[in-house]
């Protein structure tokens, strides 16, 4: 919540939608905290928050080998679900083996190594060992990294890709959408698509300023998951920024499927029909955020911090369900 609202309260958000994964994010910290050592593990731990260096460790850990491992290919409208990190260093390099070891175990992270990575990158060729883009049928993912974000100074890649697409538990009835005025912060409006269905009775609560509705995925996967989207909508028109720092403030107040547990009766309900896809430097986002990395030893190497780190986000809705990645 606290990356988002940074994005939010930027100057340069008024006229672009966000995206944004925290669990992603915390991954890759979590991850690199696994290789720091001393000023530099202290700053990460303090960073991601008050539970402690080892504590967010584990939960990286468990997302990263069970909750999201596995989640199956997606056949048939079913769960999609991918979750992996990864590091790129120079193959003349060579990880330290207990951050290598910690890495493979505790985060199923493999090892890519590439001769004169940093050099190709730099003279414009093909990035190597890109990660997968199911959406496109399992062709890489291209434009990772923007051309400049490495250097000779950057010794290593580190990565983290979260992919989720799932059916509806109740699909919209694509014969009801509908185009609608959907409102902007500053009192203008535009019209999009609006989805819709037949549904009486929806898990939706109203809280204090503002409303949630609980969307809920169809079970898949082998562990017959439970998943599902919640969209708060503030009662005032340019209420976001002010649901964002709510929320922020006190996380307790985000819900669940236990605190939006019983479905209650609507008259009707509309959901916009959207794609959003944002990108940001994360380097320069989580120096506004404190986290500075002051640092010059490298937890994966014996050479010095790399010093790019980009973050990509897009979200997608339809009628049959949604993906994120």
């Amino acid at each position: 919540m606290c990356v988002l609202r940074h994005l939010a309260s930027s100057d340069d958000s008024s006229c672009t939608n966000l995206a944004v994964s925290p669990l992603s994010l915390h991954a890759a910290l979590a991850l690199l905290a696994a290789g720091a050592r001393g000023a530099t593990l202290d700053e990460i731990a303090d960073f991601l928050g008050p539970a402690g260096g080892r504590a967010h460790a584990t939960l990286a850990s468990y997302v990263a080998t069970r909750v999201l491992a596995d989640g199956g290919g997606g056949g048939e409208g079913g769960l999609a679900l991918g979750f992996a990190n990864g590091v790129w260093i120079d193959a003349d390099l060579q990880l330290q083996a207990s951050f290598a070891r910690v890495a493979a175990e505790q985060y199923r992270l493999p090892r890519r190594g590439a001769p004169g990575l940093l050099q190709t990158h730099a003279g414009g060729g093909e990035e190597p060992d890109q990660p997968v883009d199911r959406e496109r049928d399992g062709r890489p993912i291209k434009d990772l990294l923007p051309a400049g974000s490495l250097h000779h100074g950057s010794p290593a890649v580190l990565a983290n890709a979260l992919y989720f697409k799932d059916a509806w538990q109740r699909r919209f009835d694509a014969c009801l959408t509908r185009d609608e005025a959907f409102f902007l912060h500053d009192d203008g409006y535009v019209r999009v698509p609006f989805m819709s269905n037949t549904s009486s009775k929806l898990y939706i609560a109203c809280r204090p300023g503002y409303k949630v509705l609980r969307l809920p995925y169809a079970r898949g996967g082998a562990q017959c998951r439970l998943c599902s989207m919640y969209i708060y909508l503030p009662d005032a028109h340019d209420g976001l920024q002010s649901l964002l720092d709510k929320l922020s403030a006190d996380p307790a107040l985000l819900e669940s499927s236990g605190t939006l547990a019983d479905e209650v009766p609507v008259r009707a309900f509309r959901v916009p029909k959207f794609t959003v896809s944002y990108k940001t430097n994360l380097t320069e986002m989580l120096r506004d955020l404190g986290l500075l990395l002051r640092s010059t030893a490298s937890p994966l190497t014996s050479l010095t911090w790399w010093s790019g780190r980009r973050s990509r986000s897009s979200c997608r809705t339809s009628t049959t369900g949604p993906w994120w990645r």
